[in-house]
Formats: structure tokens, C-alpha cells, sequence
């Protein structure tokens, strides 16, 4: 990508983001039961990622899952909590590390709440990114996540609409090195297909179990 489309892209997506206020989240709950009775007030809840206020909506449309068959982002993803990120396979150092945080933070949560969640990774290389390729990489982490790629112009609408700086290359396989680049954000988003929150660097695998623990009891509570 040319220097001043991406400066004019990034440019863009700034504008974008600064549309977006993220803010913490906390709140407290009372028993109308007991509204005479005095209760000690509960402790705000404490994330490590942000809450995203407004909502961002998963985008709407279709993907390749790693199996082969079409991906439909928004139908296939229903579990209480879901979790998007955006990696590729060439990539030696970030994408590796985000995914070991997951799977590191996930193992840690109990059974039920492992249960609840699921994990999307999309492929920010989609020409190199073949489902195979892409499966076989996965299989590393957890067989269980769901990879997906495609039409390199939908993968570059699923990174602006959710206001993540992506470079995605469409050039042929076996052709020269090709620049890849993209955020390393985390989003949660809950059955409802809107964003619950984000992690916009590395958490810990300890933070991320945290905030994924309380995430999936919340969704949980208002279903």
C-alpha cells in the first residue's frame, strides 16, 4: 500500500476512533426487597480492557471459515460472549502472542464460563491465509476457534468498520514479500452481535480471564 493512501487511511480511522468514547464501566445493584433495610453498596465492577460506549456492531458480512464453508460473522457467532481478533500466519511475533494470551486466559476460567465464549480470528492475509493454512495454525492454539478469511476487500471493511488500522495486501500467493500490518486489539462482543469491550494491547493472560470471568456472568445475568 502506498504511503499516502495509508497515511490517508490511518488519517481516516483516527477520525474514526475519536467518533467512539470508551469509558470504564461501574455500577452498583440493590434488592428492592430490602430498600429499608440498609445494604453495604456493591463494589463497582474493575475491567483491565474498556467498555465501548456507544456499542460498535459486529459487522455484517461473509467470510471463509478455516473449514471451507461460508463464514456469516453476525449468525455464526451466538455464544454469550465472542471474542474477534486479527492475525496472520506469517506473522512471527504479535499475532502468536495474542492468540497465547487467549488460550492461556480462557484455560484458566472455569468449564462453564469456557463454555460461553468463543473465539473468532480473521485473517488480515487473506491471499496467503488459505482456510487450510489458516486451520493449521490455529490447531497450534485450540482446535475450537473459529478462523476466517476471504475477499480481501471484506476483511479490510470488518477491520474499518471496527476502527482497527489494517493493511490488507491482495496480492497473489508466491509473489514478493508482501506489507501486512494491523492492530492487535481484542473485542468482545456479546449475542446481541454488539461490542462488550476491548483490550487495545496485550493484557495479561491473568487480566483477560478476569475481565472474561465477569463479562460472561454479566451476559449471563440479563439472558
Amino acid at each position: 500500500m502506498s504511503e499516502p493512501r495509508r497515511a490517508a487511511r490511518r488519517s481516516r480511522l483516527s477520525l474514526a476512533v475519536a467518533g467512539v468514547a470508551v469509558t470504564l464501566l461501574s455500577g452498583c445493584a440493590g434488592d428492592p426487597a430490602l430498600s429499608s433495610v440498609p445494604q453495604p453498596p456493591e463494589a463497582p465492577r474493575t475491567y483491565t480492557g474498556t467498555v465501548v460506549e456507544p456499542p460498535v456492531p459486529l459487522p455484517a458480512v461473509m467470510l471463509t471459515g478455516a473449514d471451507d464453508r461460508p463464514f456469516d460473522l453476525q449468525a455464526d457467532t451466538r455464544a454469550p460472549v465472542t471474542l474477534v481478533t486479527f492475525v496472520y500466519t506469517n506473522c512471527p511475533d504479535e499475532c502468536p502472542l495474542t492468540v497465547s494470551t487467549i488460550t492461556v486466559a480462557l484455560g484458566a476460567l472455569a468449564p462453564e464460563l469456557r463454555r460461553s465464549i468463543d473465539v473468532v480470528v480473521v485473517s488480515a492475509d487473506p491471499v496467503r491465509d488459505t482456510p487450510a493454512v489458516l486451520r493449521a495454525w490455529l490447531d497450534r492454539f485450540d482446535p475450537a476457534y473459529r478462523g476466517v478469511t476471504g475477499d480481501p476487500a471484506v476483511i479490510d471493511k470488518v477491520a474499518v468498520d471496527l476502527f482497527v488500522p489494517a493493511d490488507v495486501p491482495g496480492s497473489a500467493p508466491g509473489a514478493d514479500p508482501v506489507d501486512v500490518s494491523h492492530g492487535v486489539q481484542i473485542f468482545a462482543f456479546g449475542a446481541d452481535e454488539q461490542s462488550l469491550m476491548l483490550w487495545g494491547s496485550n493484557p495479561t493472560p491473568s487480566e483477560l480471564a478476569a475481565d472474561l470471568s465477569q463479562l460472561v456472568e454479566q451476559q449471563q445475568s440479563r439472558s
